[in-house]
């Protein structure tokens, strides 16, 4: 696990991963992250834990990683995770799509960079802070209940912090390249970067930082929270030699929080898309009559078992393979077939 976050290298736990980071700095710190279960609930333990990871240390983590007998799968998180709950979803991945997952923590529990709650943002109380989240934004509700203003201002910030967060993410992701090219018999990495995950990765791109970055197998953009009406000009540069999947529903309550925070349509609950991207590699994924309400469709929330058909469609992009194998007709991996070219499937 990478993050830019401030890393206290004494501490044992996920607390070694603090609320503070530098802005706009490409320094970044390293751990590796095992489960283990005290008082009765998971936790985490860290071990060598690096404030300042070099180069050569990150790539030398990293090769060993590329070198396993698993399929890689390089994650960026979206908003409001705290390091334990990103290690709980890295670790998710690779129980149900047998990947080797890479994670990158970055600071998106909307504070500033001291690790203080903003002035704007503290009209909730501390529990309603841990209560509410974008997904109870509503049309009715944002000037109205107390405490959504406050989930609506720590939205934001999040959005800030990823953009301040690109250099880090940007040199982080050049490194997994020439860890990747070092690595002997190394196997292939596809990137999956969920909801504001596909926002840092766009600020990457729209910074300029992306002509380092290695050329992935796959990239999925999963309920990506960037704007749709721009999207097509920076993911038709997003490096890949294999296929770019971008999910959405319109029925995502996170999303639609997202867009009345900030008056803009998002590319994750968009039906009526606009402006697609005009790749025959690239597939528009639309789950919205499978899940309902869901952000989080490609995990199964809510102790839900997620079903075998569209795990496996995220199984194959995940472990790097063909997203429609050849020779295969589409109407037998998505349930609404694929129309047209650039595509968009259906497996509702």
């Amino acid at each position: 696990m990478f993050t830019n976050r401030v890393v206290l290298p004494s501490a044992t736990d996920e607390s070694a991963f603090t609320l503070r980071f530098k802005p706009n700095s490409d320094v970044f710190g390293m751990a590796r992250v095992v489960r283990a279960r005290r008082r009765r609930r998971p936790n985490w333990s860290l071990h060598d834990v690096t404030a300042a990871v070099t180069e050569s240390a990150a790539r030398d983590a990293l090769v060993e990683v590329f070198e396993g007998d698993k399929p890689v799968l390089v994650h960026l998180h979206g908003n409001s995770m705290t390091p334990a709950l990103c290690f709980e979803r890295c670790t998710r991945f690779e129980e149900l799509y047998g990947v080797a997952v890479v994670g990158f923590s970055w600071p998106s529990e909307g504070r500033l960079a001291t690790g203080k709650r903003s002035a704007a943002a503290l009209a909730a109380s501390a529990k309603e802070e841990r209560r509410m989240t974008l997904a109870d934004v509503t049309p009715t509700n944002r000037a109205t209940v107390s405490g959504i203003f406050d989930v609506m201002e720590r939205y934001r910030q999040s959005k800030a912090n990823g953009q301040r967060s690109a250099g880090a993410i940007a040199r982080f992701l050049r490194l997994v390249g020439v860890a990747h090219a070092a690595a002997r018999a190394a196997q292939p990495f596809s990137i999956a970067a969920h909801s504001l995950g596909a926002h840092c990765l766009q600020m990457v791109i729209e910074a300029g930082l992306g002509s380092d970055l290695p050329e992935a197998r796959n990239i999925a953009l999963l309920a990506p929270c960037v704007p749709n009406w721009r999207h097509a000009r920076w993911v038709a540069r997003l490096p890949r030699s294999g296929g770019l999947v971008i999910t959405t529903n319109v029925s995502d309550m996170v999303l639609l929080g997202a867009l009345i925070s900030d008056r803009e349509g998002k590319l994750g609950a968009s039906y009526a898309l606009e402006g697609l991207v005009d790749d025959p590699d690239t597939r528009y994924v639309d789950s919205t009559r499978r899940r309902p309400w869901q952000h989080e469709y490609f995990i199964a929330e809510r102790g839900e078992k997620l079903a075998k058909d569209l795990r496996d469609v995220f199984q194959r992009f995940f472990s790097s393979g063909d997203d429609i194998p050849p020779r295969t007709n589409p109407c037998d991996v998505y349930r609404g077939c694929c129309d047209g070219v650039p595509r968009v499937c259906d497996v509702s």
